[in-house]
């Protein structure tokens, strides 16, 4: 077993030999900071083509009047729908259930449940509950 102070001396040794703070080492680098590029429109976390046409939307509203809406999803949906404040906005946005909160978002624009959507269908939450899961949305 080797002694601590002589240890000490071996690591010192060493830390001269190859100082961490070596002022060489970054002279490659430019002192000024670039802002990266970004594009305009950033894929998703999960990587998923997320766009859906009114089309879509309308044949998923159909599907839900018609009682053919998958179940678990109508009834967060109506959990979502018993918790919204006087403008139809629902209180927990995205709700705990929604695990990409930018497809959640992209999913209520789409159906615009306390505007347009609000008017047009039967249970506007519901439909943003199945687009959002059409649109590759996680549930959890």
């Amino acid at each position: 077993m080797i002694e601590p102070q002589k240890l000490a001396a071996l690591v010192a040794r060493e830390n001269e030999a190859r100082p961490l703070d070596n002022p060489d080492m970054y002279d490659d680098f430019d002192d000024e900071y670039v802002e990266p590029e970004i594009e305009e429109e950033q894929p998703d976390e999960l990587g998923l083509d997320d766009e859906i046409t009114a089309e879509e939307i309308d044949d998923i509203a159909e599907m839900i009047e018609a009682g053919n809406g998958n179940p678990e999803l109508m009834d967060l949906a109506e959990e979502l729908a018993e918790a919204v404040d006087e403008e139809g906005e629902a209180m927990a946005n995205p709700p705990a259930w929604a695990k990409s909160k930018a497809i959640w978002r992209k999913a209520k624009k789409a159906v615009d449940p306390s505007g347009k959507g609000a008017g047009k269908y039967s249970d506007p939450w519901a439909t943003v509950a199945h687009v959002y899961k059409k649109m590759g949305g996680l549930v959890g």
